[in-house]
C-alpha cells in the first residue's frame, strides 16, 4: 500500500506560496511547541528569587520582563519558546546547550524572535536552518509558544 497521498488540490503548493509570501521559503525543517503553566514559574521565582531568573534568562529578557506587574507570565512565555525552540531543533536541552542558548527578543512594534547562541546556534546551522518563527499566547495562566523553523535539510 503506498503511503504517499497525491497533492491533486494543490495545497501543498499554495501553503508554501503562503509561507513565500510571509518572508520564508517553504521547508520546514522543525516545529516545536510547548506549554508552560505560569504559576509554576511564580513558585520558582518565590522559591529561588533571582537566583532561577539569571539561571534560565538572559539579561535581556530579564530586563523585557523586570517591569512587568505580571513578571511570571512574561517569563512563562518566554520559557515556553526556549522549550519549543529546543523541540524544534530536535535536541531538547541536550547536546549541551544551556538555557541562555536560546534567546526570545522582543521589540517594540516586532515580532518575537529567537536569536540562537553558543551550542544551539551551532546545532541550528548544521540542521540546515535559514529562518525561525515564533509566536506566543497567553490564556489565563498558561502559555502557549510554537516556533517553526525554516531551511534546507542538512
Amino acid at each position: 500500500m503506498d503511503a504517499h497521498v497525491p497533492d491533486d488540490d494543490g495545497a501543498a503548493d499554495r501553503f508554501r506560496t503562503g509561507l513565500r509570501a510571509l518572508g520564508g521559503n517553504g521547508l520546514i525543517i522543525g516545529i516545536g511547541v510547548d506549554l508552560v503553566d505560569t504559576k509554576r514559574v511564580r513558585v520558582l521565582l518565590d522559591r529561588y528569587g533571582e537566583r532561577f531568573a539569571q539561571r534560565v534568562f538572559t539579561e535581556r529578557e530579564r530586563g523585557y520582563c523586570r517591569n512587568e506587574r505580571r513578571r511570571h507570565e512574561c517569563l512563562g512565555g518566554r520559557f515556553a519558546a526556549k522549550e519549543a525552540a529546543l523541540k524544534a531543533i530536535g535536541t531538547g536541552l541536550s547536546h549541551g546547550i544551556a538555557w541562555k542558548d536560546v534567546e526570545l527578543i522582543s521589540g517594540e512594534s516586532q515580532p518575537p524572535r529567537i536569536q540562537w547562541h553558543r551550542r544551539a546556534a551551532e546545532i541550528a546551522e548544521s540542521r540546515g536552518m535559514k529562518s525561525c518563527h515564533v509566536t506566543i499566547t497567553h490564556d489565563g495562566d498558561m502559555a502557549v509558544a510554537v516556533v517553526i523553523l525554516e531551511g534546507d535539510p542538512a
